[in-house]
């Protein structure tokens, strides 16, 4: 059983300790719910230039070189990213470094210099992270097929949408964002390893990271009701036709979630899947093909994703069909019980095996307490996918495959609509 402690700083950031006697390691993982949604179609992609601009130095180590340094001479492993609705720090170290670690990361968080010289050189590397994506047939399948999604919301902005906004941001801009959303109580701090090894944990915590803002971070911008799936097609020079297909599903904090994550896993998230023995070991239609479910505060998503050869695109869109018919149905074809098994017993491996990195573990603590408002361990959450039936797992796929709802995307050369109707 994973031992946990909770704390609360002056300024009410929560500080969650996972006590980790066996690992070698410490990790520091703060994580603030904002992330790319946040802002409006006006902001987008803001979050993610400021997490980038907060490694361009701080008042302690002002400029990056200073805090490459610092950071190498203890040996830290070291990274930002930023999701939909989150952004996440983490510092990974040995023990004996844990004080200096702490020291670094309160730095970027609650003292950076945001300095003007930066923000055009980091707005270069932005555009080409998006230009990266666009290269790409899969990855751009998909955001096409988020943007159909989520149409005029930031949870499905376009690049060209996403550059405009970026190379508009002043450095007033990127502070007020800053100064608005890292809160304290819509944050988290977490801490993992051996609190012998560690010192005084709670005035580390309230030496380096006492200074945040107080408060709550901004209002959220709800999404648009649901409307009937729709089709895109977009031409574009490749060997292959892109299939995306999906649409919306339910928001992180319905008791749904996990019956969903499993359907997901028997539906095309593993190599013993629906999806990928029948498209790929059976017909041969693809190299990847796979699904994929994401919850947010207050909606969801799911996607299929094939990539196929272009001749053979209208039988690989009604073989993804029929199995998505399949997954729902009450007859022979539907979800046997050794399926619904074998879902779990994967997901339980997956998630054990990602426990063994003190930082994973800090990021799984600290985004159950930031949007489902527990704390609870791995155990915990396994056994709430063990309690889920069969009939669960069918009724999903029974309402999220509704062939009226169901939106598609097909990404490439001379495709017409009657072969994706």
């Amino acid at each position: 059983m994973t031992k946990v402690n909770q704390f609360r700083l002056k300024n009410n950031l929560p500080v969650i300790f996972i006590h980790l006697p066996q690992v070698p390691s410490a990790a520091i993982g703060f994580m603030t719910k904002v992330g790319e949604r946040d802002g409006g179609m006006a902001k987008a992609g803001i979050s993610h230039l400021l997490e980038h601009l907060l490694f361009d130095g701080t008042e302690k180590f002002p400029d990056r070189t200073d805090l490459s340094i610092a950071l190498d001479e203890i040996g830290a492993e070291f990274n930002g990213e930023t999701s939909e609705e989150n952004t996440y720090y983490y510092l990974k170290c040995e023990p004996g470094s844990f004080s200096r670690g702490m020291f670094i990361l309160g730095q970027m968080v609650t003292r950076s210099l945001l300095k003007e010289e930066e923000l055009a050189k980091e707005k270069l590397v932005i555009t080409q992270e998006l230009n990266m994506r666009e290269d790409d047939p899969m990855i751009k399948t998909l955001d096409y097929l988020q943007e159909t999604i989520f149409p005029d919301h930031p949870l499905g902005c376009s690049r060209e949408a996403a550059l405009k906004a970026i190379n508009g941001f002043t450095r007033k801009d990127l502070l007020d964002h800053w100064e608005n959303n890292y809160r304290s109580q819509s944050s988290v701090l977490v801490i993992c390893g051996d609190k012998k090894k560690l010192g005084k944990i709670k005035d580390l915590a309230e030496e380096n990271f006492g200074s945040l803002r107080s408060g709550v971070r901004e209002k959220l911008m709800p999404v648009s009701r649901e409307t009937a799936g729709r089709v895109k097609i977009i031409e574009r020079k490749m060997s292959q036709a892109n299939i995306g297909l999906g649409g919306r599903s339910f928001p992180l904090t319905d008791s749904r979630v996990y019956a969903g994550r499993l359907l997901d896993i028997i539906f095309g998230h593993s190599f013993s899947s629906r999806l990928f023995m029948e498209i790929r070991e059976r017909r041969k239609l693809a190299y990847a093909v796979f699904s994929g479910i994401d919850f947010y505060q207050d909606s969801g998503v799911y996607s299929v994703y094939a990539g196929v050869d272009r001749k053979r695109l209208p039988e690989a869109l009604t073989a993804i069909l029929a199995e998505m018919k399949k997954v729902g149905g009450k007859t022979a074809d539907g979800i046997s019980d050794r399926e619904l098994a074998k879902a779990k017993s994967y997901l339980r491996g997956k998630t054990l095996v990602q426990m063994d990195d003190p930082s994973a573990q800090a990021a799984f603590f600290a985004k159950r307490f930031l949007f489902d408002n527990e704390v609870v361990g791995p155990e915990e959450i396994l056994k709430r996918y063990a309690s889920v039936t069969k009939d669960q797992v069918v009724e999903i796929g029974r309402d999220l495959f509704k062939k009226e709802k169901l939106n598609v995307v097909v990404m490439g050369e001379g495709i017409k609509e009657k072969e994706v109707i």
